[in-house]
């Protein structure tokens, strides 16, 4: 190993950028169940200066970096990264290092804590703790481990490596450029938050997660090989104030008819208080592993929010994400939760009809290219990545226009240049842009439970707005804007806002229940955009609930103290499962046969649209789902699903585009009967040369083979148990065979080879 430093005397300038070579920082070097070995590279980081007591301080920035918020210690970048361990043992961690480079003669800037959003940091002063007057380096240790967790299938921990070291007396600014970690696992030995659940269910949306997620993604499952992963859907639980269960019957239609599993309960039959309605959540989510959406039903009196006991803030901790929160002692959630919040049947009509119509008509148009954002001049220095709130809006922006969005429109307090109109926003300048479209709204800055602060942005103004069919999904980072159970908060006017020509409003919006802190929430909606944005190749999310609990899940890791209560009170207004819309929706070409000859346990389904999700129903009952391949898809049906010949429904859906709906028709003169297959087995299949029938009687047999565009190929009528068929002319394919015994006909798939 080598050790040395270079002692360089930093050049003070308004911004200098050091490494500006921009590399992979976590590489998973290899790994074996009980040990894992990670390298760490520095990045490039960023200097600024600010003036404290007529001194010029260093306020540092790492690129990946977010800061450490301890008052009164000195502000410097940590990076996290986390990955999967066995899910028993206890976990420790070892490193070394390659090289570090000195920087001489800097004063670091101290941290000012984890402030919260009703005040201005530039209002609260710089104080210097105990760490100034200590001669050695902050803060100590290069890496560590955060607690461990579990995140639905997996056990995982995040590492939090200190490459930035910083001596306030001899006034050195320590950078290690190459770390080496080893995260080894001691199963012997009982460890925290341990996973007793051996069955993965591994539903499609927390695949990316994990991919995303973890370092050494799938690495460590049985056997160390890679995760397939299965195309399918996670199911919806919906809790429900009684009086709204007819009204919610159409959503619950459609959510089974794009292949959503969804189960409605009263939360009469649950009991309306937090435990229970708890209890019921986590022993669904055990009964049913691919449970992946959670939609409540009411306001906080018609379904209980859960009070999480008292907040740092001094208010109540109320929590719809703490009934997510399953699995382990820890704050990442295994669910995406929702909430409807409604006091009357019109209001959650409004929520439902926008949602249906978003999901199912939507509007064809551009505005999906549209965004918004709304920002506060303040938190310069102090905010996540040491940005002002409007500098933290601009940079969402240009990484959303450099995606393809045609337009990202701000509105910031001052003036700031740019498409940023000059002096304050009102919410007469804000309100056009909403009813011209916007597919997101960000806001940064202050707030209480009727108003974004900057632009005055309240209740009216929401009401007054007619964005009919053009509704964003709104990110509130700002104090109460979400506190729902005394009043009428602002996100409750998003969710229900209506004019005489149907719902306007926005077709979600998250908010805190309570005061909210400055800079962790910044994280997160930094990561959203990095989402809607496709920026991750291995984490693809497209709900509204993968987005953003998926980023509340990276701000944790960034911030893992403070991100707990913002994880607890960021409420999520709208149903999780919709999918977001960025671009003006495009058609799906879908063609699928009646199914008569055919047979009818399965369906096949063509489209040119690679991708699309194929999802095959009949009266409220998924039968099969599948995923258009090469053009096509062929989806077997559950067996004994079909227990009547009522038309098949069709739905294929795909993001950014408009589902397909149709019907398919089964042969009336076929009865429950026709669906029985007991009564013959046949062999071998696939098949080659010979196939072979055998029948439970000897009774008089036809055989028939029909191909799959229903043509009769060969039939025959014997009156035995056994009957052999020489299959060497046919063409290798799908084919069916159809058996009529005692008026009884049964059809099963073959294929030949």
């Amino acid at each position: 190993m080598r050790n040395f430093h270079l002692s360089i005397s930093l050049i003070i300038l308004t911004t200098v950028i050091l490494f500006a070579q921009k590399q992979e920082q976590f590489k998973l070097e290899n790994h074996s169940k009980e040990e894992i070995n990670i390298s760490y590279k520095q990045n490039s980081f960023e200097q600024k200066n600010i003036q404290i007591n007529n001194k010029t301080y260093v306020s540092i920035k790492d690129i990946k970096g977010t800061p450490i918020l301890v008052k009164g210690a000195p502000e410097l970048p940590k990076l996290v990264q986390s990955v999967i361990i066995p899910n028993k043992g206890k976990v420790s961690l070892e490193y070394s290092f390659d090289s570090y480079t000195d920087y001489n003669n800097i004063l670091i800037t101290p941290s000012k804590g984890n402030l919260m959003r009703n005040i201005n940091p530039k209002d609260i002063p710089y104080t210097f703790g105990k760490s100034y007057t200590t001669n050695t380096f902050y803060p100590g240790k290069l890496a560590k481990l955060q607690s461990p967790y579990i995140l639905r299938d997996f056990r995982g921990v995040a590492i939090t490596v200190y490459p930035y070291q910083y001596n306030p007396v001899t006034k050195i600014l320590r950078v290690y450029h190459n770390l080496h970690i080893k995260v080894k696992t001691n199963t012997s030995i009982k460890g925290i938050n341990e996973l007793n659940n051996k069955k993965k269910s591994l539903v499609k949306p927390y695949q990316d997660v994990y991919k995303n997620h973890f370092l050494n993604n799938y690495s460590l499952a049985k056997n160390n090989k890679a995760y397939i992963p299965k195309g399918e859907n996670g199911n919806l639980l919906i809790i429900t104030k009684d009086e709204f269960s007819d009204e919610i019957q159409p959503l619950v239609d459609w959510k089974i008819q794009k292949g959503i599993k969804t189960t409605v309960v009263n939360v009469s039959t649950i009991g309306n208080n937090q435990n229970s309605i708890k209890n019921y959540i986590s022993n669904a989510y055990t009964n049913d592993p691919n449970l992946l959406y959670v939609l409540l039903v009411g306001d906080h009196s018609g379904v209980n929010c859960y009070n999480n006991g008292s907040a740092s803030t001094g208010e109540t901790n109320w929590s719809d994400t703490k009934y997510a929160l399953i699995s382990g002692n820890d704050w990442y959630p295994e669910l995406f939760i929702g909430r409807f919040s409604a006091e009357t049947s019109e209001e959650i009509i409004t929520q439902i009809n926008r949602t249906l119509e978003y999901e199912k008509t939507p509007l064809i148009s551009e505005y999906y290219k549209n965004a918004i954002g709304l920002a506060s001049d303040e938190g310069d220095g102090y905010g996540d990545d040491s940005e002002a709130d409007w500098q933290h809006s601009r940079n969402l922006g240009t990484k959303l226009k450099a995606y393809g969005f045609n337009n990202y429109f701000e509105f910031y307090d001052g003036s700031h240049g740019g498409n940023d109109t000059a002096g304050n926003p009102t919410a007469s300048i804000i309100t056009p842009k909403i009813n011209e479209g916007v597919s997101l709204f960000f806001y940064t800055g202050h707030g209480d439970q009727g108003s974004f602060i900057t632009g005055n942005f309240g209740h009216n103004a929401i009401s007054n707005s007619s964005n009919n069919n053009k509704y964003p999904f709104v990110i509130s980072v700002a104090c109460n804007n979400g506190t729902f159970t005394t009043g009428t908060c602002l996100s409750e006017t998003w969710s229900r806002a209506k004019n005489t020509s149907g719902p306007t409003g926005s077709i979600a919006t998250t908010a805190s229940t309570i005061l909210m802190a400055w800079a962790p929430p910044m994280q997160t909606q930094d990561e959203i955009v990095e989402l809607v944005t496709e920026a991750y190749a291995n984490n693809k999310k497209y709900t509204l609930g993968g987005i953003f609990y998926n980023s509340q899940m990276s701000m944790l890791d960034n911030y893992a103290t403070e991100g707990k209560e913002v994880i607890d009170t960021w409420a999520f207004f709208g149903d999780p499962s919709v999918v977001i819309r960025t671009d003006t929706p495009n058609t799906l070409t879908v063609t699928h046969s009646a199914i008569e000859a055919e047979g009818i346990d399965h369906l096949v389904v063509d489209s040119p649209t690679n991708d699309a999700l194929i999802s095959i129903t009949q009266n409220g009952v998924i039968l099969g789902t599948g995923v258009i391949s090469g053009g096509t898809v062929d989806i077997t049906f559950t067996s004994g699903a079909i227990t009547t010949t009522d038309d098949l429904t069709v739905t294929a859906t795909k993001y950014n585009y408009i589902p397909y709906q149709g019907a398919v028709d089964i042969n009336t003169a076929m009865s429950v009967n026709d669906f029985d297959t007991d009564s013959f087995v046949m062999f071998p299949n696939p098949c080659k040369n010979t196939l072979t029938i055998k029948s439970n009687s000897n009774n008089k047999t036809q055989v028939s083979i029909i191909d799959v565009l229903g043509r009769l190929v060969y039939t025959v009528e014997k009156a035995a148990e056994k009957i052999e068929l020489n299959t060497t002319n046919y063409s290798s394919g799908t084919y069916f065979v159809k058996v009529s015994q005692n008026n009884k006909n049964i059809i099963k798939k073959l294929i030949i080879k």
